[in-house]
């Protein structure tokens, strides 16, 4: 008789997971038994069982073609942690799914499984950054950024990625650019930000006239002049609050856009990562017992209700893990909403590509994320710091142009992404009228298809409620506790607990 071993390796049936291969093998044994087979007497045992599974599933030998990724992880917790005696290194709230591998574990799936392992059974403490970049990882999202990338995927995989991210000539100023640019550089030459102003109004306003007489004016000069003349008249300066941050990037941006994109700031909860945190409870079967809020986000690119988008902001002064870690929120929330208009206008990833940016007073890096291989990737957009200038020297680097060169491609493919998502819904709508009305099956979600999130605060605690747990619906959109401790939270017991 087979052992359990031979018996999964051999297995034709492609069981998901290990309850469905171990079920099976106890029909194959009990056959076995009617038939007189000696080795067939005792009953399996099952922890021998399920280490065996796990030996054979992380060497690739399991003749499968798909597998859980929530089965991976819960093995390697079920192997590890009766061995270390210590529970996983997980936050409450953040949890793992019963998601599908798009492939059987080889390749760059293999390297992402491995690398959350090691995270999951490192013998001490995570730092916060080693922890979100593990969530980024069980996201399904490669991010050559993080420290030791070359590692874990390798130089091949990595010099793959950042081939498929960077636009590596949004950085260099066409020629109409530095032809608009140059009276300004002479204008703050000659008499500081004071001539500067007075050279951009003069320009806005002959800008304007022409427009008004329906003369035919130069569009990218006036937006040029009308992003540069509301930094100046903003004068940004070190103790900006986040808010203020955001408002001036903000109107930059749209000011470089002709003003027809919809931006959404003041901290809005996002619908996208909402969806994916009741996803991830119906994936569990789990109620957690308080309502379901999405990430606050702080600028979202809109086209009507759909989020195509997001930007992240730090003020000046916080600390580089802060950074780091807002980056890591910030992919995933992207993530979500690439995820969110795939299921609700039936866009391919592979037919999307996220820009966006990721703000640190007056620097930001723009990056990419994008569907390759079934997995997420990312990496810079641009090797060039964007920066709006708050002195002397910055002056005279913003208006050679790269960083307008950058923010100008930036919102050309913002608005390229916004006609093709309205095409895909009007296609969307179509397709819904003419199509049988019928509940959908439930599907399996592959690992990519879920983005992970550090939990929202409980709403109440010990069942008790008052006054002041009565919030509004902007007060308890979301708390965000990426840069807090971990939190008593049933959702993760009920997670680890799964056989």
């Amino acid at each position: 008789m087979d052992s359990f071993k031979e018996f999964a390796i051999k297995d034709t049936h492609s069981h998901p997971d290990f309850n469905r291969m171990y079920s099976c093998f106890l029909g194959y044994v009990g056959r076995q038994r009617s038939n007189g087979v000696s080795d067939a007497s005792s009953k399996p045992d099952l922890e021998q069982c399920r280490k065996d599974y796990d030996e054979i599933l992380l060497q690739g030998s399991i003749s499968v073609s798909r597998t859980t990724a929530s089965n991976v992880v819960n093995h390697a917790i079920q192997s590890h942690g009766a061995r270390n005696q210590v529970p996983p290194n997980i936050k409450g709230g953040d949890v793992t799914c019963q998601e599908e591998w798009p492939q059987n574990l080889d390749g760059i799936h293999l390297s992402l499984y491995r690398f959350i392992e090691t995270k999951l059974h490192h013998p001490l403490p995570l730092s916060k950054i080693s922890e979100k970049d593990m969530f980024v990882a069980m996201s399904g999202i490669v991010n050559t950024r993080m420290d030791g990338a070359r590692k874990v995927f390798g130089d091949e995989i990595v010099e793959k990625v950042r081939d498929l991210c960077l636009r590596p000539h949004i950085s260099e100023p066409s020629q109409k650019l530095l032809d608009i640019l140059a009276p300004l550089q002479e204008a703050y030459r000659s008499g500081g930000l004071d001539e500067l102003l007075y050279k951009v109004e003069e320009g806005v306003g002959i800008e304007a006239k022409e427009r008004r007489e329906k003369r035919s004016h130069d569009q990218l000069k006036g937006r040029i002049m009308d992003a540069v003349r509301h930094i100046a008249i903003k004068s940004p300066t070190k103790d900006m609050s986040e808010a203020e941050l955001v408002s001036v990037w903000s109107y930059v941006i749209n000011a470089l856009a002709g003003h027809t994109l919809s931006l959404r700031s003041g901290e809005l909860a996002s619908k996208a990562t909402k969806w994916q945190r009741l996803l991830l409870q119906q994936e569990l079967d789990h109620d957690s017992g308080t309502a379901t809020y999405g990430r606050k986000l702080d600028l979202q690119c809109r086209s009507e209700e759909l989020e195509l988008n997001n930007s992240e902001f730090k003020a000046n002064g916080r600390s580089k893990e802060q950074v780091e870690l807002q980056y890591r929120k910030n992919l995933r929330i992207n993530q979500s909403m690439m995820l969110y208009l795939k299921h609700h206008i039936g866009i391919g990833l592979e037919d999307l590509e996220v820009l966006a940016l990721d703000v640190h007073g007056f620097t930001a890096v723009l990056f990419s994320l994008r569907y390759h291989d079934n997995v997420f990737v990312s990496d810079l957009a641009t090797k060039h710091l964007l920066r709006l200038p708050d002195s002397t020297v910055s002056w005279k680097q913003f208006l050679s142009g790269s960083t307008l060169s950058v923010l100008l491609a930036y919102v050309e493919h913002l608005k390229h992404l916004i006609e093709r998502i309205e095409e895909h819904t009007l296609l969307q709508e179509q397709q819904e009228r003419i199509e049988d009305r019928r509940t959908p099956e439930r599907e399996l979600r592959c690992i990519g298809e879920f983005s992970f999130f550090s939990p929202a605060k409980k709403q109440c605690r010990d069942g008790n409620q008052s006054s002041n747990q009565t919030q509004t619906d902007s007060e308890a959109e979301e708390t965000d506790v990426e840069n807090q401790g971990p939190l008593e939270d049933p959702f993760m017991q009920h997670t680890f607990s799964l056989v």
